[in-house]
């Protein structure tokens, strides 16, 4: 019973070292990404910087109208 136990546990240690270079090479992916968007956005023009604000400006008009739906029917909800 007590080599199962250490089997179980060996394994259970191999799957945490895994998961954890798994993670490492997410989190590498990701700080490649964001290296690559700085660089883009960097070697955009001024005029362009200024359309992602614009479009920036409207995602967030309409996040805040989809927030306002949503607590219209969280409203209706409790009403009904």
């Amino acid at each position: 019973m007590t080599a199962d136990i250490w089997m179980v546990f060996g394994i259970l240690v191999a799957t945490i070292a895994l998961f954890v270079s798994e993670l490492l090479r997410v989190e590498s992916a990701v700080l490649m990404l964001g290296t690559i968007y700085s660089k883009l956005l960097i070697s955009r023009s001024q005029g362009q910087v200024a359309d992602y604000g614009r479009l920036l400006t409207e995602a967030n008009e309409e996040v805040d109208a989809l927030h306002d739906y949503l607590d219209a029917l969280q409203e209706v909800k409790e009403i009904g």
